[in-house]
């Protein structure tokens, strides 16, 4: 693989909830809508873990399906998930690290220009501020204890 580029060392997963998590022992029968990354954690808080795929994050929190996930700043504003989630735990649990790659021999037949194009856009993988959007967005800090919905 011939690697662009790597980021998210700053990126973090938050859990929002629309239960106040205070304490460890609040995760204990939360039903927590997760991923297989991070599944053996909530389970070990002793969440009720459920594995569901993302675009049914929305439904299953306004119908009390599930009591919470864990998610990118991003992704809860962009999806509107932060409509139906009325807590955000921080500070968040979960740094990912993303790796924008070629395959090697995809890599090995562009051109040189083509490889060039490549290598000078790695450096546009950018992100904005996601805690100023969240509070600007939402009416919510994106610091501190867990937030009340306003």
């Amino acid at each position: 693989m011939h690697l662009l580029s790597m980021y998210g060392g700053d990126i973090v997963f938050h859990i929002y909830s629309n239960e106040e998590i205070q304490s460890l022992a609040d995760f204990k029968g939360l039903k927590m809508r997760t991923s297989n990354t991070y599944k053996a954690f909530f389970d070990a808080l002793g969440a009720r873990t459920l594995n569901m795929p993302r675009r049914e994050i929305f439904t299953a929190m306004e119908c009390g399906a599930v009591d919470a996930y864990a998610n990118l700043d991003s992704e809860v504003m962009s999806q509107g998930w932060f409509e139906v989630s009325k807590y955000k735990l921080v500070p968040g649990f979960f740094h990912p690290i993303i790796i924008v790659g070629v395959n090697m021999q995809k890599w090995q037949s562009l051109n040189a220009h083509q490889q060039e194009v490549l290598t000078a856009r790695q450096g546009c993988i950018s992100r904005p501020s996601f805690p100023r959007i969240w509070a600007e967005g939402t009416g919510r800090s994106a610091t501190g204890s867990s937030p009340k919905r306003a």
